[in-house]
């Protein structure tokens, strides 16, 4: 089973019009552009406040960051 998601971009609004005019140029799948970054930000790479990551947290960290009780 799939499921669509959708996003809209305000045209005439100049910071989402420049976001959806690059995203047409740089990639022929946004599809997957989204998929990547939802990864990204899922799995550590990439935090709330936009910073990368160059390597991947150690998994203990990633269950701390889950909210997840554990003890």
């Amino acid at each position: 089973m799939k499921k669509t998601v959708g996003v809209s971009f305000d045209l005439s609004d100049p910071m989402e019009n420049d976001l959806f005019q690059f995203a047409q140029k740089k990639t022929g799948n946004f599809d997957d552009l989204v998929k990547h970054l939802l990864f990204a930000w899922r799995y550590g790479y990439l935090e709330p406040d936009g910073q990368w990551e160059t390597s991947r947290p150690d998994a203990a960290q990633v269950i701390r960051n889950s909210g997840l009780p554990f003890g």
